[in-house]
């Protein structure tokens, strides 16, 4: 009976310190963005430097963040984020994605496509974002520039490799 007294004491102390998290005890920020071309005509998208089916075109994004600690001696770098848990203090609301060349008759070269893109955060994959394109332009090689605005003034923005879509 004395060995169960002193058990359930043991087990609450176990239970908690494994399903608790440590507090953050900084700030992140978004410093920049990956993008690569994703093909995804199979089961998973995967990187693809080969011409992508217009109809399975997807632009993967991840987020390079950096830390500031809440001391006297910030410091910051750069690492690939994708946890739930963490927050973001400077994300913007949703990217801007620019087409390069001429998209259509009626997007010439540098205007913005965003409408034609979905975006999905909510993936098992290895992207924080991907921006999925549902109405394809005709057959070209086009080149893509996503573009967030962060709400500290910040703009953070990068091109995609020129993809050709059949």
């Amino acid at each position: 009976m004395k060995m169960k007294f002193y058990l359930l004491p043991v087990l609450a102390f176990i239970i908690f310190t494994a399903t608790s998290c440590p507090e953050e005890d900084g700030d992140v920020y978004l410093v920049n963005i990956e993008v690569v071309n994703l093909d995804n005509s199979g089961e998973d998208a995967y990187i693809s430097e080969e011409p992508v089916n217009r109809n399975a075109f997807v632009i993967g994004v991840n987020y390079l963040v950096g830390y500031t600690p809440n001391e006297k001696k910030p410091f910051s770098f750069n690492k690939k984020f994708s946890y739930d848990n963490i927050v973001i203090l400077n994300f913007p609301d949703n990217p801007t994605i620019i087409c390069n060349e001429d998209f259509d008759e009626d997007h010439p070269a540098n205007s913005d496509v965003t409408k034609f893109f979905k975006i999905s955060t909510h993936n098992d994959r290895d992207y924080d974002m991907l921006l999925l394109l549902m109405e394809p332009p005709v057959t070209g090689t086009y080149s893509f520039r996503v573009v967030f605005n962060c709400p500290n003034n910040v703009v953070i923005k990068k091109e995609t490799e020129p993809v050709t879509l059949f």
